[in-house]
């Protein structure tokens, strides 16, 4: 998840205490979420094109306390990209050969996509 957030940006909590709580949070949800809906084509699917329309509409997410310029926007935005598809590569190729990871895979996609909104949400709430 480090490569994520350092290429996509996102969530950036106040103390270690509550990052740390945040990401166990948030990833216990989203593996709970993925054992009671049982991954299908659909779900894997629409999982995917949220995660890359999030993606070209939202990344890189800036933070105020760390703000980058317009020409490393543009370089990260690109990284952002290659990151995804690399991404749903991987997790189509998982779901091809049936592998048991296809789900711990899927909920990080989903742990991206809310870092990605909530570090939208903070940014805009705090960039005044």
């Amino acid at each position: 998840m480090s490569s994520s957030r350092r290429i996509l940006g996102g969530y950036h909590c106040k103390s270690y205490t509550k990052c740390i709580l945040t990401y166990v949070g948030i990833f216990v949800v989203s593996l709970v979420m993925a054992e009671i809906c049982s991954l299908n084509t659909t779900i894997i699917v629409v999982i995917s094109i949220t995660t890359l329309l999030i993606t070209l509409t939202l990344c890189p997410i800036q933070n105020v306390n760390k703000l980058i310029s317009p020409k490393k926007k543009r370089i990260f935005r690109i990284y952002s990209l290659i990151y995804i598809w690399v991404y749903l590569f991987i997790i189509v190729y998982l779901y091809s050969i049936g592998s048991s990871f296809l789900g711990m895979m899927v909920s990080m996609l989903v742990m991206i996509n809310i870092l990605t909104i909530g570090g939208k949400i903070d940014y805009e709430k705090n960039k005044e």
